[in-house]
């Protein structure tokens, strides 16, 4: 019994750690099963592509040199595509906040983000931006 416990105690703080950090694999986590077979984002070699005119909801997080950057789309609203991120560098006591919120046009449809040493290059829509 008292390995049943403590097996119960390990394994629920472990599900509790990925929920708050998400340790899980993020589209196992907030991803339906039918959207895991056209994702919004994608990764592709050293690149991220991100399909705006889809824009169904999606989160990921990306493994760059010096940290981690994660990306969120929370769908669609009026004829803008909402995407969030957030990132750290060197940083493992990071929040896990998504800082910076950008409403991007749905007929932006499909673009290609380069990943860097500190995370991934939006510089083509910070136009759409805002960081708090």
């Amino acid at each position: 019994m008292k390995i049943l416990v403590i097996l119960f105690v390990l394994f629920g703080g472990i599900y509790l750690l990925q929920q708050k950090f998400s340790f899980l694999p993020l589209e196992e986590s907030y991803l339906k099963a039918e959207d895991l077979s056209n994702p919004t984002i994608q990764k592709n070699g050293e690149s991220v592509v991100i399909n705006f005119s889809l824009c169904k909801p999606d989160k990921k997080r990306f493994g760059v040199a010096f940290g981690s950057i994660t990306i969120q789309i929370d769908g669609k609203k009026d004829n803008l595509c909402i995407l969030k991120y957030g990132g750290e560098v060197e940083n493992p006591n990071w929040d896990g906040k998504l800082d910076t919120t950008c409403e991007v046009p749905l007929n932006q449809g499909t673009a290609t983000f380069n990943t860097t040493n500190t995370g991934i290059d939006f510089s083509s829509i910070k136009r759409y931006c805002k960081t708090e």
